[in-house]
């Protein structure tokens, strides 16, 4: 895609899961941190200042006025695939192009485009939709926290960073 940045923005509160063994807000952060050391990379903790659920629609408003340029959302399969249940998903395409590719073997990008141009025509007619051909990476943070619980191994998962952070932490356990 040949963006000028990645901005790394972990949920306060994500509205659209439930996960009661989440990392506190500071170690998520940390994680991120960790995890995208590039400098490409920005990790923001905007939302977890902005506090209460975390809302795209709304982080975008921010980051077109704080940010400006086009901006482009990346979300995997799971996301996009609910994605019409979001607050104010036409919102989101106005302020932005959502990038997605699929993250498992069972889904195939043109069930993506097939989604967007059903749920959404006039944006997926508008390119407000980018769908990358690349190969699956089958995990979710999920399958992670569970790996750490059960003792299973998760080296390549994460990064050597995070993994440390984990463990000194005693996170998921």
């Amino acid at each position: 895609m040949e963006l000028d940045r990645v901005i790394i923005i972990p949920s306060h509160v994500p509205p659209h899961k439930a996960a009661p063994d989440l990392a506190s807000d500071e170690q998520r952060l940390a994680m991120c941190e960790a995890t995208f050391t590039d400098k490409r990379f920005l990790v923001s903790d905007m939302e977890m200042r902005r506090g209460g659920l975390s809302y795209t629609v709304d982080t975008l408003a921010y980051l077109q006025e704080e940010v400006g340029g086009e901006l482009f959302f990346l979300i995997g399969d799971d996301m996009l695939f609910y994605f019409d249940k979001w607050r104010d998903p036409h919102g989101v395409l106005r302020r932005c192009r959502i990038v997605t590719s699929v993250r498992s073997e069972d889904v195939k990008l043109e069930e993506l485009e097939a989604y967007a141009r059903r749920h959404f025509p006039d944006e997926f007619e508008a390119g407000r939709f980018v769908f990358l051909p690349m190969t699956p990476f089958p995990v979710s943070s999920t399958e992670i926290r569970n790996k750490v619980r059960d003792g299973e191994p998760v080296d390549g998962l994460v990064s050597p960073g995070t993994l440390e952070l984990i463990r000194k932490g005693a996170l998921y356990l």
